[in-house]
C-alpha cells in the first residue's frame, strides 16, 4: 500500500538531519583538519614548483627533486588522505565548532516550564521545549524533562498546523545525538 506524503514527518526528518550535521561538526577536530589541509597544500605547492623547475632546466637534480616531491605527496596522501576526507565530512559545511553552535542557536527557541514550588526555591523538576521549525511550516520540537536544570529525557516531535493539538514522535533516531544537541542550550538563568 502506498502511504501519503506527510510534510510534517518530512520536516521532522530534515530537522533531525540538520541536528546530526551540527553534532558531527561539534565532534570534529577542526585543528587537525586545518593542519592536514595546510600540509597537503604545502606538499602540492612544492610538487608544482619542482615540476616547473624540472621542465625549464632539464637538469638531473631538478628531475630528482620533482620525483622526490611527487613521492612525498603520494606518500602523504596514502597516509592522511582518508583522515582528511573523514574530517571534511564530519565538519559538514561548518568551518569551526563555533559556527556549528551558532547554527544550533539560530534554529532554536528554548522554553522551560517548572512545576509548583515554594516561592524563593528553585524547582528541581520541570519540562523543556526547543522549537526547531520555521513559523510557516509544520512544527518540530525537542520535548523533555529537566532535573536540576538539565535535560534528563527527550524526544523529537512534530505536528502539522491542521492537527495543532497532536504531537507525533519521530522514531528511529539516535537519542545520544539528540541529547548532545540539547546540551548545547542553557535551561536555567545565570
Amino acid at each position: 500500500m502506498n502511504e501519503l506524503f506527510d510534510p510534517a514527518l518530512a520536516e521532522a526528518q530534515d530537522t533531525y538531519q540538520a541536528i546530526e550535521t551540527i553534532v558531527r561538526a561539534m565532534r570534529c577536530d577542526f585543528g587537525k583538519r586545518a593542519q592536514l589541509h595546510a600540509n597537503h597544500a604545502e606538499l602540492t605547492a612544492i610538487l608544482t614548483s619542482a615540476q616547473h623547475a624540472a621542465r625549464s632546466s632539464r637538469a638531473d637534480d631538478e628531475w630528482d627533486n620533482y620525483l622526490q616531491a611527487q613521492y612525498n605527496l603520494r606518500l602523504w596522501e596514502r597516509n592522511y588522505w582518508q583522515l582528511m576526507t573523514d574530517l571534511d565530512e564530519e565538519s559538514g559545511f561548518f568551518d569551526t565548532q563555533e559556527d556549528a553552535i551558532k547554527a544550533a542557536h539560530a534554529m532554536a527557541t528554548v522554553m522551560v516550564r517548572e512545576g509548583w514550588h515554594p516561592v524563593g526555591q528553585v524547582a528541581m523538576l520541570g519540562e523543556f521545549t526547543i522549537y526547531l521549525s520555521a513559523k510557516a511550516g509544520p512544527e518540530v520540537r525537542i520535548y523533555g524533562e529537566l532535573i536540576d536544570g538539565k535535560p534528563s529525557s527527550m524526544h523529537l516531535e512534530y505536528r502539522t498546523l491542521q492537527h495543532s493539538s497532536e504531537w507525533s514522535r519521530l522514531t528511529g533516531i539516535d537519542l545520544h545525538v539528540l541529547g548532545y544537541f540539547t546540551h548545547l542550550f542553557q535551561f536555567i538563568a545565570d
